[in-house]
């Protein structure tokens, strides 16, 4: 089943250049913030984001 679950995910992360990704607030306790950021994979499967700062 495990395995199954990594393939899966491995799967889902190539074919897609976009998720989510989320920070907590020290201000705010318990309300995540989240912003849309692609993101693009290698051969070896490394997972690189772009970020504009």
């Amino acid at each position: 089943m495990r395995q199954q679950a990594l393939y899966e995910a491995k799967k889902l992360v190539f074919q897609k250049n976009s998720g989510v990704m989320s920070t907590l607030s020290h201000n705010l306790r318990g309300y995540p913030f989240g912003s849309v950021t692609p993101y693009m994979c290698n051969e070896q499967g490394r997972i690189y984001f772009l970020l504009v700062i």
